[in-house]
């Protein structure tokens, strides 16, 4: 997997995770996501969910080291999996930040895909991401 449950807790609150899983109503206090149970298992599915869905877009342009995940896939992966959490339980009623940040990932993958965003692994240095677009691209003219 991509990403881990302390990577969205980081992302979004604890509360925010329990009530995107809890179909019981259950006491948000008693839901720990800590042991295996099935608010677990539900974001653990989403987390796979998030994870089929870049393998389907990177469809083998980048084999990525499941010991070594570069940040950017598991920013992508979060993004997408809390998506996933929230269209899980509240269908129609995804926050517009949610389903914004869910399309720009997914542009980012298709732009990885189809290699203008190139994740170059360097030993010596952290990961690097290249673009194919130049200085003058981020110029706006109004």
């Amino acid at each position: 997997m991509y990403c881990t449950i302390t990577d969205l807790i980081n992302d979004i609150t604890y509360f925010t995770i329990c009530e995107l899983v809890n179909d019981e109503n259950a006491d948000l206090e008693s839901i720990n996501l800590n042991n295996e149970n099935i608010f677990v298992n539900r974001i653990n599915e989403q987390i796979k969910n998030a994870k089929a869905e870049i393998d389907f877009y990177l469809n083998n342009k980048i084999i990525i080291d499941l010991n070594s995940i570069p940040n950017i896939i598991n920013t992508i992966a979060r993004d997408i999996t809390v998506y996933y959490l929230y269209k899980r339980r509240f269908l129609s009623k995804v926050p517009s930040g949610v389903a914004n940040n869910y399309t720009l990932r997914i542009n980012q993958l298709k732009e990885i895909a189809a290699g203008k965003m190139i994740i170059i692994y360097d030993s010596l240095t952290a990961e690097k991401y290249l673009t194919n677009k130049s200085k003058e691209d981020r110029i706006f003219n109004y």
